[in-house]
């Protein structure tokens, strides 16, 4: 169906209408811009419009020109607009453009819709911003001012591109973009973002970005929601905020707010540095933190009067602290901050760089965390609650609770110093409350060493009364120990008591608990647990080292406990067990002891090998207490099985019983008191005690008694022999002497004398009685045999008084008298008298051994000593030969024996002798002296010389002026010097080697008449024997020697070696037989005949050797020297010379001097004494 079409023509000319009017409107519209912009830039009309603007915002507004702009609408574009206020905020605009609504344009009204400022400058001082409200909510007061400053019935206030810079902070807001705005419903708002630099260059560090609106109530409250992230952090804004940056490299942070203005303000915000090191000035002491890689976010509440923080995390170098944290600031009062901290283990270095240094006590970050080298640990809790300005004066006493620490750690290693000695694997608790410090459940190794269960509580550590709490439990090796000893803080009792070890081994268990408070000489002990085990002593003051086998002690708080002891101490066992009170002021002990007496004999010895042997453990019971400082003990020593030996002699206990019981007490300023001591064998008793307390200087005074002692009580053996003994001893005696001080002295510091020669301990006084009966020692103990001996003796100060003294061996008899001064040496005068004298009683059955005699081994008298012995015999008897009377004057002295005089008769003659023995000068003895023979035996002259005493019999004439001098028996005898002349009357000669040889050879030769005797069986019968002998250095030679027999006649000379026993002589023999029976044997008769009767007949010999048996040789006439002949034949014609030497000689007896040379020409002057 066809349908009818508009024509084209008449669309056209539609639009073409349309279009013309279109075009109209345009050209009308532009002939208004145009208009308007002819009027807008009309002076005048600028200036009334910019005096309008300023009237109404209450600023000084200017621009450089105005026009209508059509690039962002029609719009006025002012370029250089310029706004400013008296307060010296400024405001400088390039572009502004004021946008209108264009309808209302077309009517002819200017009414704008936006406004629009194009990177404007906007300048302001920030001290100004908040003096310019005085409202509540401060952190809003800015955002406030500019919210109620902007009419709301302006248009939208656009920003791009802004520049905000405040010029008392040098910080500006760069590329700020936003608007300010309102709405019908009458609310209005602030868009804003943008960033903000600081410092010299200027350089971005914060982005902003927020909405901060009013709503339409009739408070029109305020509402701000912001967003600032951040990459660094201006040194003008930490200084503006009191801190110091030390060291910032690329810190940021972000922050979220929410608030209102009459609500909380929500933030949360992330910080973060890889490392930020800050100072804190102010208080006493500048408070620095270093953080590493520093990481923290948080969630906050803030209001008008508190800063909440519920959600704190703070990551640092693999370090995690979780908290919470509120801080109020009311007007008028100090911030008070309330800051709770916690941590999961942590490596401990990285926690001590972390952890600023201000939130521990001093002490613990000057002298502990140094010490740490190692370990984990954990922050349980850290609390800081407080006013803030004391946060940075926490180590000040008055701000000790607002601090409240708790840590936990493991596995820590600590370094060794003067403080504590090297630890390992630490673990424990530590708990900082209210200025107090507790330490629990600590434990750790040093060395082999291990501590547990300790716990320390300090008290007051930031100053005032501090009291150091200390317990634990702690297994050490001794070697541990006597490193900690050498700690500054290690007690000096404990470290002398530690010092007493030897660090070579040994373990101590000690559990304790103490309190130590400065200036306190020693800690109060609470409670001690010790166990010592394999211990071993070494120390100077202790003689010998000693061993704890184990050792025990336990003690509560009230200062009362227990002990045990096992130890071995130089050889001895020692068992003991006691209690104490008091902390040691009281003490009870009980010990049994075996003791190794060998050390203590060394000791009594100087080190050297004692005489003396104990043999067997000697058993002691000691019971021992203590009160205060003064010590009591009483104690027993059980003998049986016990014996004391002293070269060949032997001590034992012959009673069950035997025993020597004790009691003494030891007192600070009095000494030792040995208050008991009794030695019981069988049933004698000996008792000694001090008189007086043992002293400096150190004063000797003892009191011995014993009212019967009975020597049979005494076990004693000799060589394994026992020794039976009788007699009763009774005595009182008080002794006193003076000696060196026992303190601090060891026993061979105590025994040792003070030089070589003075002894260590000085007589001062002796008062008392001792008397004694029946003594009959054995006799096997003394060299000569003694019984039936009685004394009774008086001491008085420094004497000593011999009443009575009588004694009996064999079948002498002695008595003594005399008194003695005892103390510088011995003086005094001893009378000794014997009715008889036997003197093989005091001769030791074996002999005396003259040879080996030596003078400096006679006993040695004290120095300064001086004794008178004289000596009164009735009568008495040495071998055959008696004597008496006889008497003799001594003088004891300390270097020897002065022989004064020792005169008396013999049963064959007189003896004076003098001289001295001395142990010290040389020659040591002297001796000088005659003696007179008369009838005396010729065999007991010849005995001395080794011949037996049937060699010779007959009556024996001797005279004899002899001296010598020497060190020993055989000096003695090799300088032997002087004369003696000895006549033999007729007698018989039965055992002479010589003769025998001599009849022998004459018999074989048949020179006798009729033959000899037999000088074996019948012996050679003389008439008499003459002959003078000289001595000179131990030889004895003569030429005037003969014999005289029915026989033969004999004429010798020659000498004698008295130490070698050697004989050198030449003898001549004359034979009596007939002329007529020898003169055909003898062809040199004529030689040797002489005299009227031309009888005399003479044979000649040569003798050599030893005297017993010497060699014995013919010599023909034809041999002899003329001297030997003319010897001889002067000795057989004129034998009345020797007679005449013997009378001389008798002379010299009887005036008890030697003759001079001019009373004895042929005599030459004798060899004088040394």
């Amino acid at each position: 169906m066809y349908k009818h079409q508009p024509s084209r023509s008449l669309t056209w000319r539609f639009f073409k209408v349309l279009l013309m009017g279109a075009a109209l409107g345009g050209a009308l519209v532009l002939v208004a811009l145009l208009c308007a912009n002819i009027l807008i830039r009309n002076a005048g009309v600028q200036a009334y419009i910019l005096r309008e603007i300023s009237s109404s915002l209450g600023y000084e507004i200017t621009a450089g020109r105005i026009n209508v702009s059509l690039i962002r609408g029609p719009s006025l574009h002012g370029m250089m607009v310029g706004i400013s206020r008296p307060e010296g905020d400024k405001l400088t605009i390039p572009d502004l453009y004021l946008n209108l609504d264009h309808r209302k344009l077309l009517r002819g009204r200017f009414v704008p819709t936006a406004i629009t400022l194009v990177n404007p400058l906007i300048e302001m001082e920030w001290k100004t911003i908040f003096e310019r409200e005085q409202i509540p909510a401060p952190y809003l007061a800015p955002l406030s001012f500019y919210i109620t400053s902007y009419p709301a019935s302006l248009p939208e206030l656009t920003l791009e591109n802004a520049t905000v810079f405040i010029k008392d902070l040098s910080l500006e807001a760069r590329n700020v973009n936003g608007a300010f705005y309102g709405t019908k419903e009458g609310s209005s708002g602030i868009r804003l973002s943008g960033s903000l630099v600081s410092g010299t260059g200027r350089t971005s560090f914060l982005r902003i970005a927020g909405n901060l609106s009013r709503d339409n109530s009739p408070e029109g409250r305020l509402y701000l929601e912001a967003t600032l992230e951040s990459t660094g952090i201006p040194e003008a804004l930490l200084e503006f905020a009191g801190l110091k940056s030390l060291k910032e490299d690329q810190g940021y942070f972000s922050l979220s707010l929410k608030t209102s203005e009459t609500g909380p303000a929500f933030l949360e915000g992330l910080f973060g540095a890889r490392r930020l090191a800050l100072a804190f000035e102010g208080g006493r002491d500048k408070k620095e933190i270093d953080l590493p890689r520093l990481e923290a976010g948080f969630s906050a509440l803030l209001d008008r009067e508190s800063l909440s923080i519920s959600s704190l995390r703070v990551i640092s170098d693999g370090v995690r602290v979780d908290g919470e944290a509120f801080l109020t600031f009311r007007p008028q009062s100090t911030p008070h901050l309330r800051l709770a901290l916690s941590s999961p283990m942590t490596p401990v270095l990285a926690a001590a760089d972390i952890v600023p240094a201000f939130l521990y006590p001093k002490v613990v970050h000057e002298r502990i965390i140094p010490l740490v080298a190692g370990g984990k640990v954990r922050l349980e809790r850290l609390l800081l609650d407080g006013p803030l300005d004391s946060m940075t004066q926490l180590d000040l006493p008055q701000n000790a609770g607002a601090i409240s620490l708790k840590l936990a750690w493991q596995e820590l290693e600590i370094i060794g110093n003067d403080l504590s000695p090297a630890f390992q694997s630490v673990s424990g608790e530590l708990l900082l409350e209210r200025g107090d410090l507790f330490i629990s459940n600590l434990s750790g190794s040093s060395g082999t060493s291990r501590i547990e269960e300790a716990s320390m509580h300090i008290s007051s550590i930031y100053g005032g009364d501090v009291l150091y709490s200390v317990s634990g439990h702690a297994l050490c090796s001794i070697k541990d120990l006597a490193a900690a000893a050498r700690l500054a803080w290690f007690p000096s009792e404990s470290r002398e008591a530690v010092s007493w070890f030897s660090p070579e081994g040994g373990t101590a268990d000690l559990s304790i608990a103490m309190h130590i408070k400065p200036g306190m000489e020693k800690p109060l002990l609470k409670k001690v647990e010790l166990f010592l085990r394999d211990c071993k002593l070494m120390h100077p003051k202790l003689p010998f080292a000693g061993e704890i086998k184990s050792a025990a002690a336990l003690m509560n708080q009230k200062g009362k406990g227990s002990f045990t002891v096992s130890a071995i101490l130089g050889g001895s066992d020692i068992e003991a067990a006691g209690s104490f009170e008091d902390y040691g002021q009281k003490v009870q002990v009980a010990a049994e002891l075996k003791i190794d007496t060998a050390p203590l004999l060394m000791i009594i010895s100087g080190g050297r090998p004692s005489p003396i042997t104990i043999h067997g453990m000697v058993p002691a019971s000691l019971k021992l207490t203590r009160a205060n400082s003064t010590i009591a003990c009483r104690g027993t020593i059980p003998l049986k099985g016990i014996s004391a030996g002293l070269g060949a002699f032997k001590a034992y206990p012959k009673g069950m019983t035997d025993r020597i019981d004790f009691s003494f007490s030891l007192e600070p300023g009095k000494g030792l008191l040995l208050e008991k001591a009794a030695l019981t064998l069988g049933k004698s008793e000996l008792q000694f005690k001090s008189n007086v307390s043992l002293i400096d200087p150190f004063q000797h005074n003892f009191h011995f008694k014993t009212e019967k002692f009975s020597l049979e009580d005494l076990g004693v053996s000799v060589e394994g022999q026992p020794v039976r003994s009788a007699g009763v001893l009774a005595f009182e005696i008080d002794l006193n002497a003076a000696g060196p001080s026992t303190t601090f002295l060891t026993p061979t510091d105590a025994l040792a004398p003070s030089d070589g020669n003075q002894p260590i301990f000085k007589l001062k006084e002796l008062m008392g009685r001792m008397e004694a009966s029946g003594i009959s020692p054995d006799p096997g103990i003394l060299p000569i045999s003694i019984y039936d001996g009685s004394f009774r003796i008086s001491f008085s100060g420094k004497e000593l008084l011999i009443d009575s003294a009588d004694l009996k061996s064999g079948g002498s008899r002695l008595e003594f008298k005399g008194n003695l001064k005892l103390g510088d040496g011995i003086k005094g005068d001893i009378a000794l008298r014997s009715s008889f004298l036997r003197i093989s009683d005091f001769l030791p059955s074996r002999g005396i051994e003259m040879s080996n005699f030596k003078a400096d081994q006679l006993p040695a008298m004290p120095g300064n000593s001086d004794v008178r012995i004289a000596l009164e015999v009735t009568s008495g008897v040495w071998g055959d030969t008696s004597f008496g009377p006889l008497s003799g004057d001594f003088l004891l002295k300390d270097e020897g024996i002065s022989i004064k005089k020792i005169h008396g008769s013999t049963g064959y003659g007189n003896v004076d002798l003098h001289g001295s023995i001395n142990r010290i000068k040389t020659p040591m003895i002297n001796l000088a002296g005659t003696l007179t023979v008369k009838d005396g035996s010729v065999g007991e002259l010849l005995s001395p010389l080794g011949l037996e005493q049937g060699y010779m019999e007959g009556p024996l004439t001797l005279e004899a002026e002899l001296s010598t001098h020497g060190d020993t028996s055989s000096d003695l005898l090799c300088h032997l010097h002087g004369e003696m002349g000895v006549a033999v009357g007729k007698g018989v000669i039965r055992k002479s080697h010589v003769l025998l040889s001599i009849l022998r050879f004459l018999s074989v030769e048949k020179i006798f008449f009729r033959p000899p005797p037999d000088l074996a069986s019948e012996g050679l019968y003389f008439e008499g024997i003459q002959g003078l002998f000289r001595f000179e250095n131990g030889i004895v030679s003569t030429e005037d020697l003969i014999m005289q027999s029915p026989v033969i006649n004999v004429a010798a000379t020659g000498s004698l070696d008295l130490s070698t026993r050697g004989l050198k002589a030449e003898i001549a023999v004359q034979p009596f037989g007939t002329l007529d029976a020898i003169a055909s044997r003898i062809p040199l008769l004529g030689y040797v005949l002489t005299g009227k009767d031309k009888t005399f007949i003479v044979y000649h010999f040569q003798v050599e050797g030893q005297i017993k048996a010497p060699s014995v040789n013919y010599v023909p006439f034809k041999n002899l020297g003329s001297g030997t002949v003319g010897i001889l034949h002067r000795i057989l014609l004129t034998p009345g010379r020797i007679i005449g030497r013997i009378s001389r000689a008798a002379k010299v007896i009887g005036n008890e001097r030697p003759l001079s040379p001019e009373e004895d020409p042929e005599r030459s002057p004798p060899r004088q004494l040394p």
